[in-house]
Formats: structure tokens, C-alpha cells, sequence
């Protein structure tokens, strides 16, 4: 991978993987401190989560790879399905139904624009 993209990963979020990214298409291409700021007055509930996700990767680049957190964006954000839980609903006449109880993946991928990215190849 780049050395000026970090990636957050949170696995097993209960909710579907489709209500997810209804929330991550917004997200995308945006500015990273916006999103933190957005967020949480987001009635949706995968809005919480991928607040969760975007919060851990800008501790990630500020901690371990020295970014600057006004300088990332989410440059990618990938949501996918994870185990499903299995469950019965019994019902009339001895017969039953499954209930399948939907959990998601989460990727959050943060970068330099391309611009701070020429920035800082000049000062090197």
C-alpha cells in the first residue's frame, strides 16, 4: 500500500451490509474532519458506525503515520457482508421459519488529496 493512505476495519457491526452503504456512498470522496462533524447528527444508525470507522483511521495517520488529520479525505470505503447468525421463528402447526440476522464488514480507506500528496513530495 501507499505510504499516505491509512485503513481502519471494523468487522461484525450489527446491521446490514445494504443499510451500511447507503451511509458509505455519502462518505466517499469527502473531507474526513466534515464527516466527523456530520455524523453524528445522522439519524441512520450506520451512521454511527462509520463515524466509529473514519474516527479510528484519522487517530491512525495523526498517531502512527504523522498526518496532518485537516489533510485526509476517505479516499475509499468498502462495505461488505459478514457472518450471518441463523435463528427459527416457530409458528402455527409445528412449522417454522429461519430469521437471518445480517452483519457487516466495514473498510475505511483515508488518503492525502492529490494535491498535499505533489506538497510534500517538493519538500522532500
Amino acid at each position: 500500500m501507499e505510504n499516505n493512505v491509512v485503513i481502519s476495519k471494523l468487522r461484525g457491526a450489527k446491521i446490514s451490509a445494504h443499510k451500511m452503504t447507503l451511509v458509505a456512498r455519502f462518505a466517499k470522496g469527502k473531507k474526513a474532519e466534515d464527516l466527523i462533524r456530520y455524523l453524528p447528527f445522522d439519524p441512520r444508525k450506520g451512521a454511527g458506525l462509520v463515524y466509529s470507522a473514519i474516527k479510528s483511521a484519522m487517530s491512525n495517520a495523526e498517531n502512527n503515520n504523522k498526518m496532518n488529520k485537516s489533510d485526509l479525505y476517505v479516499k475509499e470505503i468498502k462495505v461488505g457482508p459478514a457472518e450471518t447468525l441463523k435463528r427459527a421463528r416457530f409458528g402455527a402447526k409445528g412449522r417454522s421459519s429461519q430469521i437471518l440476522k445480517r452483519r457487516s464488514n466495514i473498510e475505511v480507506v483515508l488518503g492525502l488529496s492529490d494535491k498535499e500528496v505533489g506538497e510534500k513530495e517538493k519538500t522532500k
